[in-house]
């Protein structure tokens, strides 16, 4: 790894209140096999900063970054495999099933599908005008039966979870003080940052097995910021992919300790 390679550990990243309460967990976790002082003391203000974050916050966050993404392509990816299925069958069928399927691709997704690659807003406004317009047109037996009875179920229940994510859904959640969480927000990139030194200087870029460790711990920060670089949507994607940890933490679970290093016998 070059100078430039490590410049990215020694810096601030952004984050949201919740995005970087799992960062941290995931960095503490990731430590395992890092026994060197100065990295696990960063490391144990890292927690630290974690817990106070969390403190200030607890119950009262929405999902936003990852998360979000994540809920937001479930939605998004519903309607692209319920158009997938129609288009599939389009071109397998004929005369009075081709014209019935056809009908329906219409009368569901009238204007295609790109509307999940565009903001979040958009998505859930087309999602709830979507799901109206089937109600009004009596399509639910239609759908169950040439796209499949579980879609409807998903989508009313991703749709739900999203417009709660978002904030539109019918769960009131109390807002913390947003000075507080600013200033703490700070205070744990600042100690991430720290941390990041303090791995750079620990790492021993001629020694393979030093250099994989320093990978291993540092993959959660990699993840981060390649999400934040991957932030854009593509035109129109076959259906939404984000990249995220599927053993992330939430950001209300317990911090876990800095791990414990043993003495080798």
């Amino acid at each position: 790894m070059s100078n430039q390679d490590f410049s990215t550990y020694v810096t601030n990243t952004r984050f949201s209140a919740a995005d970087g309460i799992v960062l941290g967990m995931q960095l503490i976790t990731a430590a395992a096999g890092v026994d060197a002082p100065r990295p696990r003391k960063a490391l144990e203000l890292v927690r630290r900063e974690v817990v106070e974050l969390q403190d200030i916050t607890r119950g009262r966050l929405r999902p936003t970054g990852s998360a979000l993404r994540s809920i937001a392509a479930r939605l998004g990816g519903g309607y692209v495999g319920a158009r997938m299925i129609l288009d599939g069958l389009a071109r397998i069928t004929t005369g009075e099933a081709q014209a019935r399927v056809s009908s329906l691709r219409v009368r569901l997704l009238p204007q295609g599908t790109k509307f999940v690659t565009g903001e979040f807003s958009e998505l859930y406004t087309t999602s709830e005008n979507l799901l109206r317009r089937v109600e009004e047109q009596g399509l639910e037996a239609e759908i169950d039966e040439l796209v499949g009875s579980e879609f409807l179920p998903f989508i009313r229940a991703q749709h739900a979870a999203f417009g709660e994510a978002l904030g539109v859904g019918e769960t009131a959640i109390d807002v913390p003080d947003g000075r507080a969480v600013a200033t703490q927000i700070t205070a744990l990139a600042e100690a991430i940052a720290a941390y990041g030194r303090a791995m750079v200087g620990w790492v021993d870029t001629e020694d393979e097995e030093s250099l994989a460790a320093f990978q291993r711990a540092m993959a959660p920060l990699d993840r981060h910021r390649r999400s934040l670089a991957n932030g854009g949507r593509e035109a129109e994607p076959e259906a939404p992919v984000i990249e995220e940890d599927p053993d992330a933490p939430s950001p209300d679970d317990p911090v876990p300790p800095v791990p414990v290093v043993t003495d080798p016998a």
